[in-house]
């Protein structure tokens, strides 16, 4: 080779500017060669990675709904408190809030029962 190409060699252009020379044969066993997956691996492969990408975006829904309904019930605990006059800090929130909000419901209003009868002065304990 004289360092141009004839009707079988084509030039190919390196990404470091270096030129390189092969031959249509070499092309025509590069495309027979077979391919390291088949169609079958590939979409189990693409099967898999879905299915993990379901989960987690499952387990972040989850997650946010938690954190919703628990932003809830600290809601809904301020509200009763407020609405009865009561005084509270983060520490008896935190007591009151339970996962469910009718529980969360149910614990509030016990503190303010007591507190109200204690204000009554009456000191039974309901």
């Amino acid at each position: 080779m004289s360092g141009e190409p004839s009707q079988n060699n084509l030039l190919l252009k390196h990404s470091k500017g270096k030129d390189k020379f092969i031959t249509k044969e070499r092309i025509k066993i590069e495309k027979n060669q077979e391919y390291k997956y088949t169609d079958a691996d590939v979409d189990r492969i693409i099967k898999q990675k879905h299915n993990r990408w379901q989960q987690k975006r499952k387990a972040e829904i989850a997650c946010f709904e938690q954190q919703k309904n628990t932003l809830s019930s600290y809601r809904e605990v301020i509200t009763i408190f407020l609405n009865n006059d009561l005084s509270f800090d983060i520490d008896i929130i935190d007591c009151v809030v339970d996962e469910s909000i009718e529980m969360t419901k149910k614990n509030a209003q016990a503190i303010v029962a007591f507190v109200s009868s204690i204000k009554k002065g009456n000191k039974e304990i309901q």
